[in-house]
């Protein structure tokens, strides 16, 4: 491989991993928020079974 072609694969890579990290973040935020909505439920529909 010439040098100039072994740089585009590294810068490639780079890239790529580069929005790999960046889905990576937005998918942990969207499920952490997730998680906890489904746990505010789960408390609201324990409180709610508790008064009844």
């Amino acid at each position: 491989m010439i040098p100039t072609q072994i740089l585009q694969n590294e810068q490639h890579a780079e890239a790529e991993t580069r929005v790999l990290a960046f889905y990576g973040n937005v998918n942990s935020h969207y499920l952490t928020n997730y998680m906890e909505l489904q746990q505010e439920q789960k408390e609201q529909n324990e409180n709610h079974i508790n008064q009844d």
